[in-house]
């Protein structure tokens, strides 16, 4: 079975001079220092092919990683980078099934790694009691197919 770019699938689009760009694969065009991309043409691409920009500029159709998204995701907060994310997952020794406690998810970094590592069988449980950060780590969270790990609440921890 080929592994291929659907319709609303996020894609990164990876050049061979290391700019990468994430996009949605559908009826759009995304303009780069390389030239328009036809978004509709990744349909069907399978992840990994090369394929060119109107330019004739090639460039990589990949999966987006975790880490990439970190980078490119949208925040209004400061974010936990991964080298530390993963210092704190490993002392705290977060494994698959365990429960987790986030405090202040901010736009959810940190709340994505500790997601991913407590797996479908745990649940992280994160309080943010700002509505604007609240929006953007839910956003972030379902973007990432990962709300499904996490009972998001909108209120300060100190109110349990």
């Amino acid at each position: 079975m080929r592994d291929v770019v659907e319709y609303g699938h996020r894609v990164l689009l990876a050049f061979e001079d290391g700019s990468h760009f994430i996009v949605s694969a559908g009826e759009d065009s995304f303009g780069t220092h390389k030239g328009v991309i036809d978004l509709s043409k990744l349909i069907g691409a399978e992840y990994g092919s090369a394929l060119k920009t109107a330019k004739g500029e090639v460039f990589f159709v990949m999966r987006p990683r975790f880490v990439d998204d970190l980078f490119k995701m949208k925040r209004r907060t400061q974010i936990v980078y991964p080298k530390d994310m993963a210092f704190i997952v490993f002392m705290m020794d977060v494994k698959e099934g365990d429960l987790v406690i986030d405090a202040g998810v901010g736009s959810a970094a940190m709340c994505g790694a500790l997601a991913r590592s407590v797996g479908n069988m745990g649940r992280v449980f994160a309080y943010e009691r700002r509505k604007d950060f609240y929006d953007i780590a839910k956003s972030n969270l379902e973007k990432w197919g990962l709300l499904d790990r996490v009972e998001l609440k909108l209120k300060d921890i100190s109110e349990g």
